[in-house]
């Protein structure tokens, strides 16, 4: 934008032989203002979601690091006593370096994992212009989204002993109402469902 400006300056000394107003001119200047800030809030919040998940990952990656460690002292103290809660064939020591490479690269690829992904789910909370737009649709997304997952459990609930029998159906009218609203309020729901599958998963 500046280059352009630049130019549009240049081509207008050629032709007239005096300086473009800083009037006719001064809107770009302001949406450049305007990106640059954009920018340097995008990069401070992604700065804030890789310091929050640098210590997430810390916190978790020392918690799991510990509780191996108190996992595999109990194993063998059980061992010694002759209570095995693994398959002695799996337990060869020429697979002992190979189980502490293994550890330790795991430790890592989910150090690495928590840090992206506490970065990528902070950063529309941190960054001012997610922020404002999350929060200013705040009740079309709670709408949309989370309350067909809280209506359908608390459906699954309240008619499941109504309608269904251990091993057979009560009411078939019913049960087709039932499966119909179910599935209606699943296509929905079903959102926040494979979002918590997806962090599950990672």
């Amino acid at each position: 934008s500046v280059t352009f400006t630049s130019s549009i300056n240049n081509a207008y000394f050629q032709a007239v032989g005096a300086d473009l107003p800083d009037s006719s001119t001064e809107f770009m200047y302001v949406q450049v203002n305007v990106m640059r800030d954009w920018f340097q809030k995008f990069i401070n919040s992604i700065i804030i979601g890789f310091t929050i998940g640098i210590c997430v990952a810390a916190i978790l990656t020392v918690a799991a690091l510990l509780g191996g460690f108190y996992h595999f002292r109990q194993s063998v103290m059980d061992a010694r006593l002759g209570k095995f809660d693994f398959q002695k064939k799996n337990a060869k020591l020429v697979f002992a370096t190979a189980y502490i490479g293994i550890n330790i690269s795991s430790s890592i690829v989910s150090y690495i994992l928590i840090v992206a992904l506490v970065t990528l789910v902070t950063l529309p909370f941190t960054f001012t212009l997610t922020w404002r737009v999350i929060w200013e649709n705040l009740g079309t997304i709670v709408v949309t989204f989370v309350l067909p997952k809280i209506l359908n459990f608390i459906l699954m609930k309240l008619t499941k002993k109504c309608i269904f029998g251990p091993t057979f159906i009560k009411s078939r009218a019913g049960a087709s109402i039932f499966h119909f609203w179910s599935t209606f309020l699943a296509l929905p729901g079903g959102v926040v469902t494979a979002i918590v599958r997806f962090v599950m998963g990672l």
